[in-house]
């Protein structure tokens, strides 16, 4: 199992015992876990900025969905806490439907109704998008599903896992450049910045002549 040298055997047949009650790949929820606290798997690991907390960064509401509170999340130990991260994949399932891929099991940390995309090229808010540009694997600011899922698979596939069969077919170069099959999302043939570079060179342009002609004028 995936960072299984980073947990206790507990721990580690618990994941076990839930990603088959789940249906999940085991190695995926260790991914996500992973990176969500920080490499650490420790149940009171908290984000500075927000109330997330835990191996998989619970906000405050949504533990008091799961009939908790983040407090008592970070007193649990790690193989305890994972009843809620059990609890918190089942709703999400149970609402958005199975979990097929290591994007899937990440987007249901991370956005869970996008799962539910059947559009690879659906983008995500402005909002969602500038607290996460890190996911956006093209750099063309702004945040698909598919930049998602190509952040993730390239990521994952570093450790030699299986990305999972939503996600197959997926043609992955390096960490900064494109994905080959990204479904085009321009709505047409220049970038915004091309557009006020052009529409900028046409006004001075526009003045240049408007100045020659009042020149030539005056001379008269």
């Amino acid at each position: 199992m995936l960072y299984e040298n980073k947990v206790s055997a507990d721990f580690a047949a618990k994941v076990q015992d839930i990603s088959n009650q789940l249906g999940v790949n085991p190695d995926w929820l260790m991914y996500v876990m992973h990176n969500e606290s920080a490499g650490t798997f420790n149940p009171a690991v908290k984000n500075p900025g927000s109330t997330a907390t835990g191996l998989i960064q619970f906000l405050s509401g949504t533990a008091d969905t799961l009939g908790t509170s983040t407090t008592a999340l970070a007193q649990m130990t790690a193989t305890d806490q994972l009843d809620y991260v059990q609890k918190y994949f089942q709703g999400v399932i149970n609402h958005y439907g199975p979990i097929n891929s290591v994007s899937d099991t990440y987007l249901a940390v991370f956005y869970p109704a996008a799962i539910a995309w059947t559009d690879p090229a659906k983008r995500f808010s402005t909002t969602v998008y500038s607290q996460n540009k890190i996911f956006d694997y093209d750099k063309l600011g702004y945040l698909t599903k598919q930049d998602f899922q190509d952040y993730v698979n390239y990521h994952y596939s570093l450790l030699g896992g299986d990305t999972g069969s939503a996600d197959s077919g997926q043609i992955i170069t390096d960490d900064s450049g494109d994905s080959s099959d990204i479904p085009p999302v321009e709505t047409g043939r220049y970038t915004n910045t091309q557009i006020v570079v052009f529409a900028g060179g046409a006004a001075i342009v526009t003045l240049l002549i408007i100045l020659i002609f009042l020149f030539n004028k005056n001379k008269k």
